[in-house]
């Protein structure tokens, strides 16, 4: 269960964002507390670590807060992860139309990748994800399409916070997840069985950005044994899908 005292700050911060507005983009610390009917000291040292945090800036002149440059890197992130998902949803569906198989979006965070879209095979037996979902990004095609293409500190601070055997098919050893990364980078896709759902085969290709930073990746997933028979063909079409994206981008 989460902790009582957690939850009640988080709900103090969340009340303290739903007070800015077009209208009020400013408080301070007296008039806001007295809104929210909490003490000055509380107030004040809730929006000082969001000010500490970039999440609240101060105004010299008046010395009221207001928000801070943090929330607008994340709605640009947010925006950017909507654009991509409208985006990349037509290409999605044409090929989960094609392989008869589940088509994925993610997207990194941090150490772990992201699904933020799917389409969903009609077939009976199928593999798929749930949206919002963390996965280690070593652990699966899509998590190694993008990080085959990070600088080589970033990939050392995944192997550095702990390769961990999800599966008897996940990568634990440094040395040869990265021998498979440079594998994925020379040809541009990555494919998987079994890392993260046993029995399952993945192919995902990275998407770019117009500035050539991976940003995104695309796969298919579906079981082994069906993959399997039409694998090049599968692995043809994530390429192009990908491609088209990037180039969209």
């Amino acid at each position: 269960m989460p902790n009582s005292k957690t939850s009640k700050t988080t709900e103090k911060v969340t009340k303290i964002f739903e007070m800015f507005s077009i209208n009020k983009p400013e408080w301070g610390v007296t008039e806001l507390s007295s809104e929210l009917d909490w003490s000055k000291s509380v107030t004040h040292r809730i929006l000082s670590t969001l000010e500490n945090s970039g999440f609240l800036q101060q105004n010299k002149d008046t010395s009221k807060y207001q928000l801070g440059y943090r929330l607008i890197e994340l709605g640009s992130i947010a925006r950017q992860n909507i654009e991509l998902i409208d985006l990349a949803r037509e290409e999605m569906k044409d090929l989960s139309k094609k392989t008869g198989e589940t088509v994925l979006l993610d997207i990194p965070d941090g150490i772990k990748t992201i699904c933020i879209d799917k389409v969903e095979s009609n077939a009976n037996i199928k593999f798929t994800c749930g949206i919002g979902k963390p996965v280690p990004i070593y652990a699966g095609a899509l998590g190694k399409a993008i990080l085959a293409y990070y600088p080589e500190e970033k990939i050392d601070d995944v192997i550095n916070a702990g390769l961990i055997k999800h599966t008897d098919n996940t990568t634990d050893d440094a040395e040869e997840l990265k021998k498979e990364l440079h594998v994925i980078k020379q040809r541009g896709y990555s494919m998987t069985k079994g890392e993260w759902n046993p029995g399952a085969l993945g192919v995902a290709s990275p998407i770019f950005d117009h500035q050539e930073n991976v940003i995104a990746s695309i796969g298919v997933l579906g079981p082994e044994y069906r993959m399997e028979k039409n694998i090049d063909t599968i692995t043809v079409l994530c390429l192009l899908a990908a491609n088209n994206l990037s180039g969209k981008l």
